[in-house]
């Protein structure tokens, strides 16, 4: 990506449980670029950790969207 100059924006859908870990990504908004989308998904299952819904003393399941940009520096 960064030889080809390839940059973009994937919107991510994440149904989080209650501990915190991401059970289910989906691409909401494509980067157009397949290479992108799938790396945001992939990172969003394997190592993304979110606050869950509820509270403290009581968390629960619940989704979220986010923005996972890809930029050359």
């Amino acid at each position: 990506a960064k030889r080809e100059g390839r940059e973009g924006t994937v919107v991510i859908r994440a149904q989080i449980d209650a501990s915190g870990c991401a059970r289910q990504a989906t691409v909401q908004v494509s980067s157009g670029d397949t290479d992108f989308d799938r790396a945001a998904v992939n990172w969003t299952l394997e190592a993304a950790r979110f606050e869950p819904a509820g509270t403290a003393a009581v968390p629960r399941a619940g989704a979220v969207n986010f923005r996972m940009r890809f930029e050359l520096r």
